[in-house]
């Protein structure tokens, strides 16, 4: 009776050994998985800050070019002529810029 006791003890520690180092293999392993999560969802979030921060500059960008003041550059074209020579001398530069790539490049009128 006693050996059949001491066998059961036995078997059930070498059960609960077992089922330990199972335990514990998942733990380790289901700890590893919700680190790399945590990381992968960190990325995540720095992409999508940035870009909402490039989008808000965007969106200052087109408000800043919508202006009525901000969008011409009074030292490349004038909002209003004075004179009709002023008005033809902009009206070359605009056919000018036509057929010249490199103003085209630089400047759009």
């Amino acid at each position: 009776m006693k050996q059949k006791l001491y066998s059961f003890k036995y078997q059930l520690g070498e059960q609960h050994k077992s089922n330990k180092t199972d335990l514990e293999k998942q733990y380790h392993s289901r700890i590893s998985a919700l680190k790399k999560a945590n990381i992968e969802k960190d990325k995540n979030i720095n992409k999508l800050s940035a870009t909402i921060s490039q989008l808000k500059n965007d969106k200052n960008d087109i408000k800043k070019s919508a202006e009525r003041s901000v969008g011409r550059d009074a030292t490349i074209e004038p909002s209003t002529s004075i004179s009709f020579h002023e008005t033809n001398f902009w009206t070359g530069k605009r056919e000018d810029a036509k057929n010249d790539l490199n103003i085209q490049k630089k400047y759009t009128f």
